[in-house]
Parts: structure tokens; C-alpha cells; sequence
């Protein structure tokens, strides 16, 4: 079982669309500020994303487009 699931986690968000958006963008994000990081993680971005958007911090923006929006 996921942790934390999906369900939970698109309620947060509004929609499981935004949240897959969310997700995505974050672990991008991850993956290029925190790069030795993930690779020794036992965790990958997506499970780190994820979790940092159930604990709030991280939420949706919804002025503009750019991938800094997050």
C-alpha cells in the first residue's frame, strides 16, 4: 500500500490531475536542487514529493505556468 495514498492526497490537492502535475514538478525539482540526495536516498523524488505534499509543504499554485510554480 501506498503511503500517502493517492486518494488522501488528491483530496488535498482539488484533483488527482493537479496532483500528478504537483508530484511531477516537485520531484523534477528534487531531482535537480538535491541531486546526491536522491541518488543515495532510499526513497525516490516521486515518494519524497509526495510526502512533502501531504505534509503541506508543498501546495499548487495556480498563477502561471512555469515550472518554478509549485
Amino acid at each position: 500500500m501506498l503511503y500517502p495514498a493517492i486518494e488522501q492526497l488528491s483530496k488535498k490537492v482539488g484533483n488527482s490531475y493537479i496532483l500528478a502535475v504537483l508530484v511531477g514538478k516537485r520531484a523534477k525539482q528534487l531531482e535537480k536542487n538535491i541531486p546526491d540526495y536522491i541518488e543515495h536516498s532510499p526513497e525516490k523524488a516521486i515518494s519524497l514529493a509526495a510526502r512533502e505534499i501531504e505534509s503541506g509543504k508543498v501546495v499548487a499554485s495556480t498563477i502561471g505556468d512555469s515550472d518554478e510554480d509549485v
